[in-house]
């Protein structure tokens, strides 16, 4: 009788668990990362905090001569115009990032799988070691994170209702995601393989590869330099 009143409570309030449960969390999240947030900065850290001080233009011109593009730096100096130049403040926006991949991370999983795997899949995300040293450092790997979680659940809404909407949301997030991290195509490769799988041929009968020619577009400007940045490294 107790278990059949459990679940009759839960199936009553599973709407007010899933808008308040992914938000704690994220909360487990922040709080695992705000515990460690003073622990001594290292190189990459102290670039992109040097780099965040000065113009737009010049975090073009330094980024361009560095292995990275500029997506990141250029969110970590607006943050940082708000919230301080401090090393903690400038932190927190991995923290920030951190904290709304993993919301991200729980509507996907919600809507393709259900309450009960979003709930385990994202509390586990939310205490994964890796996730949380990411969460404290100063650096773009939770933004790749959000990006990465945001453009799998919008891609696959727009599989699901076809909508133009959600496939231009989604290129855009695939040149964002380009903008943050290079490795990014990895992840973008795999889900045009995915796609494939589903629509087969008609993927290109139904012209839905122009997602990926707006995504291309998007990313052009920063050609030259991933250009120089591949001579440089080589």
């Amino acid at each position: 009788a107790r278990i059949e009143s459990m679940k009759n409570f839960l199936q009553r309030h599973k709407r007010s668990f899933c808008i308040y449960g992914p938000i704690l969390i994220s909360l487990v999240f922040v709080a695992l990362c705000i515990a460690q947030l003073n622990q001594s900065i290292w190189f990459d850290e102290s670039y992109g905090a040097y780099i965040a001080r000065f113009k737009f233009s010049d975090i073009v011109h330094f980024t361009s001569n560095d292995v990275h593009p500029p997506l990141y730096y250029f969110a970590l100096k607006t943050w940082a115009h708000f919230f301080g130049y401090n090393i903690i403040s400038m932190r927190l926006l991995s923290v920030f990032f951190g904290a709304f991949a993993i919301l991200f991370a729980f509507k996907w999983l919600k809507y393709k799988y259900g309450a009960k795997v979003a709930f385990i899949g994202s509390f586990a995300l939310a205490i994964n070691p890796f996730i949380v040293r990411y969460g404290q450092e100063m650096r773009m790997y939770t933004l790749v994170l959000l990006i990465f979680f945001a453009a799998t659940y919008f891609m696959q809404l727009a599989i699901d209702t076809k909508k133009k909407l959600y496939w231009v949301i989604y290129g855009i997030l695939v040149a964002a995601g380009m903008w943050t991290h290079y490795f990014t195509a990895f992840a973008w490769c795999a889900q045009l393989v995915y796609i494939l799988s589903i629509y087969k041929l008609d993927f290109f009968k139904k012209k839905l590869f122009l997602v990926y020619v707006l995504a291309i577009l998007l990313f052009a400007p920063w050609f030259p330099a991933l250009l120089s940045q591949v001579r440089c490294v080589q």
